[in-house]
């Protein structure tokens, strides 16, 4: 469902946005992914959304971040980011086109040992009115009690399967934040784990944070235990999230 009422302000959409340019862009939206505020200047998303910042970008892109849950695609609503990181693991490849990501390019694959598809994204300003997502206990997931606990999935992703080959135009996006439920599969090393079919993490989804309610927590109860990586074109074939509960 729509997240109407405002109940994971944390959540965020990481927008790419083209203006007028000679250099063959076209105008407009050019990639859109989810991610979390976990302090306030930095923004916690998967690393092949930022792998191509890493280096800067051209004076006419503009990389944001909005936390609008009705319409994040209301340029108003957007904080700017003036510096973007991809975890160590990740290979020099990810650093220019056509990026990291295992979902469609294959650079290394999802639920790589050796690979964490992580990035931040720092703000031009602090976010003061949002409180930032808490990160889980470390081995939150290995816990055999975790599988029992609720888990919802966070993220601004398309509602239905996008072409192969091309980024989501805002008439398959409609800007909106979504929740829905998510069940752990299982933890496949260090860095990922799965998580139970059909999900409906898509296009756009790289990138949500994943809480969790730890019963043993008494404030804050939610916490952010995993990151969207690959969700298959699809939206239903695959479902690997990078982990956060770890030192890795």
């Amino acid at each position: 469902p729509r997240d109407t009422s405002n109940r994971f302000p944390e959540t965020g959409a990481f927008i790419v946005w083209a203006g007028p340019n000679s250099a063959g862009f076209r105008e407009g939206l050019l990639g859109i992914c989810s991610g979390a505020l976990i302090h306030e200047r930095v923004f916690l998303t998967a690393g092949h959304c930022v792998g191509r910042g890493v280096r800067g970008v051209p004076p006419f892109i503009q990389i944001s971040a909005s936390f609008d849950p009705a319409n994040a695609l209301d340029r108003s609503s957007w904080i700017p980011i003036t510096r973007q990181i991809i975890h160590p693991s990740l290979p020099e490849e990810c650093l220019s086109p056509p990026g990291c990501d295992p979902t469609t390019v294959g650079v290394f694959p999802a639920g790589d040992p050796a690979r964490a598809d992580l990035g931040l994204a720092i703000f031009a300003r602090p976010v003061r009115n949002i409180r930032p997502a808490v990160l889980a206990r470390p081995g939150t997931l290995t816990d055999a009690r975790v599988a029992r606990w609720p888990m919802t999935v966070v993220g601004y992703g398309s509602t239905k399967p996008v072409p192969l080959g091309i980024t989501p135009p805002p008439s398959l996006w409609d800007g909106a934040r979504r929740f829905k439920t998510s069940a752990l599969d299982k933890v496949l090393n260090e860095y990922w784990a799965t998580w139970r079919l059909p999900s409906r993490v898509c296009a756009g989804d790289s990138g949500a944070p994943t809480f969790v309610d730890d019963p043993r927590e008494i404030r804050p109860a939610r916490r952010l235990v995993a990151v969207v990586s690959d969700g298959g074109i699809d939206c239903a074939n695959k479902d690997a999230r990078v982990r956060v509960d770890t030192p890795e």
